[in-house]
């Protein structure tokens, strides 16, 4: 698992290389909500993904490997002005994925 560093803006791009995928991600606010997008070698893979806690962000994707979630102490959405403090996006790894165990 690894943190996918953001700031505590509104809006936000970032290039990334994640299990060796060139990724583009923006997390935007629109209203009251936090929303993804994910870009593979400037092909989009999603667009528009409200962001949950706990949640996959990827639901039906076959072009990417991996997912993402959001984490936090507090069980609540994310929110940007609490991004780097208490709300994190995470990436899952597709080995991770594929070797977890549910207890």
């Amino acid at each position: 698992m690894n943190i996918i560093p953001l700031n505590g803006i509104q809006d936000q791009r970032l290039a990334i290389v994640l299990d060796n995928q060139n990724c583009t991600i923006r997390v935007y606010q629109r209203k009251e909500f936090m929303y993804f997008d994910l870009y593979l070698d400037e092909i989009p893979i999603v667009q528009g993904a409200r962001c949950v806690y706990g949640m996959w962000q990827l639901q039906y994707t076959n072009a990417f490997k991996g997912n993402f979630i959001w984490v936090n102490s507090s069980y609540e959405d994310p929110n940007y002005m609490k991004f780097s403090e208490s709300n994190f996006l995470a990436f899952i790894t597709q080995d991770e994925i594929d070797n977890a165990t549910i207890n």
